[in-house]
């Protein structure tokens, strides 16, 4: 059986003090990585959402712009075309 240095209780078989061990973790730099990894997850959900709300404004800038309802005024066609523009570039940017 295995058991510690002392014999006194096998391994594994002490009780464990989960925070003890985070914060022997984090002094260590354990995980400084895995911090890292669910930062840049974070922002990339949170550029997801903002470019899904962008998409969603020009949508119905340009539904506006198109005439869907009413008729369209002459600021409506320019918003229209400049949603349609910045659509293009996420598109083009792979967003």
């Amino acid at each position: 059986m295995n058991a510690c240095e002392d014999e006194t209780e096998p391994l594994g078989g002490g009780p464990v003090d989960t925070l003890a061990v985070i914060e022997h973790g984090a002094a260590r730099g354990f995980w400084r990585g895995a911090d890292e990894v669910l930062a840049v997850k974070q922002l990339a959900e949170r550029q997801t959402q903002a470019l899904n709300a962008v998409r969603e404004l020009c949508g119905d800038l340009i539904a506006q712009g198109r005439g869907h309802g009413a008729a369209p005024t002459r600021s409506d066609v320019i918003a229209a075309a400049v949603a349609e523009s910045i659509l293009t570039l996420i598109e083009a940017a792979g967003a």
